[in-house]
């Protein structure tokens, strides 16, 4: 989100209570709005804490349990609130790296389902970018998101998927492809499970096309097309598309494969 709309966002609420204070029979921090997903917010800036919080309250599919500006605030406030998603705006990726291990950890000391991550950020290393996702950071995003992409993010690490700016997908194409890995052959044979068609849809995965791209690309429907992904996961024990896209390279899948249709082709 830009400083911009945080500051329209920060402004609109100014003049309204905030959502989860107005809900009937409900406390400030919405313990009773079961449905919403409760967020943290963790930023350094004042003016996006505020904006990011005035955005999302006003949103009824959201409860900000409350805001951080440094990692041992975001700690405290996870240990009182128990958040579903913590979302980090945090200057230098090593912090929020650090921040999100930080909290792993406390969530398995405390015996704690731990939240899922959105972090924000301005540049973001391929190494940086790694070490999040093999933290298990389901969503990576701009700083100068729109409000629609921020909600939409939250949305779907919510729904245990991934949430990833365009430039993250060619970032690890790049980044396996100068580590030297893309060549490598899958010496576990699990990709010999893969039927045709999922070895196409994971190619595709692998370039970053979305399911609804895919359904389009090979003529079939959605739901065939999420079917097949659930069970090109399940064949080769991968948890999300982030770990699809790696294995893909990881084992020269998109670069072996003979193109079959138009994405495939470039």
């Amino acid at each position: 989100m830009t400083a911009r709309e945080a500051a329209t966002w920060t402004g609109a609420g100014s003049a309204h209570a905030p959502v989860e204070a107005a809900v009937p029979g409900g406390s400030p921090d919405g313990a009773r709005r079961t449905h919403a997903s409760r967020v943290l917010i963790c930023d350094q800036l004042p003016l996006m804490r505020d904006g990011l919080r005035t955005m999302l309250s006003a949103t009824s599919d959201f409860v900000v349990t409350g805001t951080a500006e440094d990692r041992g605030a975001t700690l405290e406030a996870m240990a009182r609130t128990g958040p579903d998603v913590v979302l980090v705006g945090l200057s230098e990726p090593a912090e929020a790296v650090d921040l999100v291990h930080r909290v792993l950890g406390a969530a398995h000391q405390q015996g704690r389902t731990p939240p899922s991550f959105v972090v924000l950020y301005n540049e973001c290393r391929s190494e940086d970018m790694a070490q999040l996702i093999a933290a298990d950071v389901r969503g990576l995003i701009r700083r100068d998101a729109t409000r629609s992409e921020v909600i939409d993010a939250i949305h779907r690490v919510v729904r245990g998927q991934t949430a990833f700016s365009p430039e993250i997908v060619d970032q690890l194409r790049t980044w396996f492809l100068r580590k030297g890995t893309v060549a490598a052959e899958d010496t576990s044979g699990a990709a010999d499970a893969l039927t045709q068609r999922e070895r196409e849809i994971l190619v595709l995965i692998g370039r970053g096309s979305s399911p609804e791209e895919i359904a389009q690309s090979l003529f079939i429907g959605l739901t065939t097309v999420r079917t097949h992904i659930y069970r090109i996961r399940h064949k080769l024990s991968l948890k999300d598309r982030a770990q699809l896209v790696a294995y893909a390279y990881r084992t020269g899948l998109v670069e072996r494969l003979t193109p079959v249709s138009g994405p495939l082709a470039s």
